[in-house]
C-alpha cells in the first residue's frame, strides 16, 4: 500500500433507516422498537396525538402535556422525581403542536421497576390544581419577558398570518388564555383526547423482548371508546403583505418571511425541502452566502420548511439591525428570482446533495437517532418507505427539477413579510 496515494473518494448513495420491530396492539397501539443489543441504556417515548388539532379550548393541550408528570391519583410530583432520580433515570412530558409526549431515559435493568410509574402517570394523572396555577403564573410572566423580543414577536405574528389566528396552528397565548384555563378543561381534554388508537410507543436502545412483553400487557388493557377527530378553522383569505410592529426598545429588528406550505404527505414535499436547504437550510446556501457573507448584514439567516401533521410552512428568519430590514428582504426576494430563472450550476448541486447525504446518516446514527426519526415520520402520518423515496430523490434530481420547484413555490407574492423592531 502506497500511502502517498489517497484512497479513491465515493459519494454515498443510500442511507438505510433501520426498521423497527413493530408490535400493534387489539386496542390500536402501536409499539415501534428500534434495538441495540448490549446497548446498557433504553430510551422510550410515549406519542399520543392529541395537541392543538384536537383542543375544545385554546393552549389546554400544552398544559396538559406538561402537567402530566406533576402528580398522580397516587404519588405526587416529588415522589416521582425521587423515584426517577433513585435509578439515576429522567422522564420529561412535553406538548407540541400535534402530539404529547413522554419521554424516559434510563439504565435498562431498572426498566421493570420504572415501567409502573411511567404506566401511572400515563393513565392516571391528577393534574394538581396548586401545579397548574404556578405553571401559569411562570409561563405568564415568561410570556410577558418574551414579548419584548422582537425575533418572539415576529414569529408569533407570521405564523398567526399564515394559518389564521383561530386555527390551530396559528393562533398564540396569552396571559388571558392562561388565566381561563381550568383544571376541569384539562381533564376533559386528557378524558377524550388520550386514547389507545391515537397512541404510538417508541422503545430503542439495549431493550429485550421481555420490555416489550410487560409494556403489552400494561397498555393492552387500556380501553377509551372516545372518537378523537381533529378540528380546524377554515383557509385564511387574507392575501399576504407587509407588517412592521414598532418596538423602540429593541437592539435591533427580526425579520420573518414566510408562507403556508404541506404535510410530509404532499407529493411535493421531497423536492420543497431540498429547495428549502438550497435555499436556506445549511451555511452554504444562498441565503446565508449573500445577505451574511457576502453584505454583512446579519450574524445569522437561514430558512425551516416545517411539516406538521395537517399543514406545514416555510419560514425564513434573520435578525438585523433596524436600517437593514428593507435592504435584507429585497436580498431574500432576489434569490427566490434567481432561483426561479437560473438553473444552478452543476458544483453548487453536487455541495447540496453532499450536505443532505450527510444530514440523512446523521439522522440514523444510533438507534436514539434512528428511534426518533421514525417517531416524526410516523406521527406525521407517511409510511416509512418516504425515508427511501427521499435518499433516492436527493441523489437523482436536477438542476432543471430544482428549477421548477422554485417556479411553483418561490413566489414573492405567496408570502408574508413580518419584521419587529425599529422601522428607520
Amino acid at each position: 500500500m502506497d500511502r502517498k496515494i489517497a484512497p479513491p473518494v465515493k459519494d454515498i448513495r443510500k442511507v438505510i433507516l433501520p426498521r423497527p420491530e413493530i408490535c400493534t396492539l387489539s386496542n390500536g397501539i402501536t409499539i415501534f422498537g428500534t434495538q441495540r443489543p448490549g446497548l446498557p441504556v433504553l430510551r422510550l417515548e410515549i406519542v399520543v396525538m392529541a395537541g392543538r388539532p384536537f383542543e375544545r379550548k385554546k393552549i389546554i393541550s400544552k398544559l396538559t402535556g406538561k402537567l402530566l408528570k406533576e402528580g398522580t391519583t397516587c404519588k405526587s410530583s416529588r415522589k416521582i422525581a425521587d423515584i426517577f432520580d433513585k435509578y439515576g433515570a429522567t422522564i420529561h412530558t412535553s406538548a407540541n403542536l400535534d402530539y404529547v409526549t413522554i419521554s424516559v431515559h434510563c439504565l435498562r435493568k431498572y426498566f421493570f421497576q420504572l415501567w409502573p410509574v411511567v404506566y401511572e402517570i400515563l393513565r392516571e394523572p391528577a393534574f394538581p390544581e396548586a401545579e397548574l396555577n404556578t405553571y401559569v403564573a411562570n409561563n405568564i410572566q415568561k410570556l410577558e419577558i418574551d414579548l419584548t423580543k422582537p425575533e418572539v414577536v415576529a414569529y408569533r405574528l407570521i405564523t398567526e398570518k399564515i394559518f389564521g389566528n383561530d386555527h390551530p396552528y396559528g393562533y398564540n397565548s396569552t396571559p388571558e388564555l392562561y388565566r381561563q384555563a381550568t383544571r376541569a378543561d384539562i381533564t376533559e381534554h386528557y378524558q377524550r383526547a388520550f386514547i389507545p388508537s391515537k397512541t404510538n410507543i417508541h422503545i430503542s436502545g439495549g431493550y429485550e423482548a421481555e420490555d416489550i412483553d410487560l409494556i403489552a400487557e400494561s397498555m393492552g388493557a387500556w380501553q377509551n371508546p372516545h372518537l378523537s377527530e381533529p378540528v380546524f378553522a377554515g383557509l385564511i383569505s387574507d392575501k399576504p403583505g407587509n407588517i412592521h410592529i414598532e418596538m423602540p426598545t429593541s437592539s435591533q429588528a427580526s425579520l420573518r418571511i414566510g408562507r403556508r406550505m404541506f404535510s410530509r404527505s404532499h407529493p411535493d414535499f421531497i423536492d420543497v425541502f431540498i429547495l428549502n436547504t438550497l435555499l436556506g437550510g445549511f451555511f452554504g446556501s444562498r441565503l446565508n452566502m449573500n445577505i451574511r457573507e457576502g453584505k454583512g448584514m446579519t450574524y445569522s439567516i437561514g430558512s425551516s420548511l416545517d411539516p406538521l401533521s395537517y399543514s406545514g410552512c416555510l419560514i425564513i428568519m434573520a435578525d438585523v439591525s433596524h436600517e437593514h430590514i428593507g435592504k435584507a428582504t429585497r436580498q431574500v426576494f432576489k434569490e427566490f428570482k434567481k432561483l426561479r430563472e437560473i438553473p444552478i450550476v452543476n458544483d453548487e448541486l453536487t455541495q447540496l446533495k453532499r450536505y443532505l447525504i450527510g444530514s440523512l446518516i446523521n439522522a440514523v446514527d444510533g438507534p436514539f437517532h434512528s428511534s426518533a426519526m421514525i417517531k416524526y415520520l410516523i406521527a406525521d402520518q407517511v409510511d416509512l418507505n418516504i425515508w427511501d423515496k427521499a435518499n433516492e430523490r436527493i441523489c437523482d434530481i436536477t438542476t432543471e427539477e430544482i428549477q421548477h420547484t422554485a417556479q411553483q413555490y418561490l413566489k414573492q407574492e405567496d408570502y408574508w413579510v413580518v419584521s419587529a423592531g425599529i422601522n428607520t
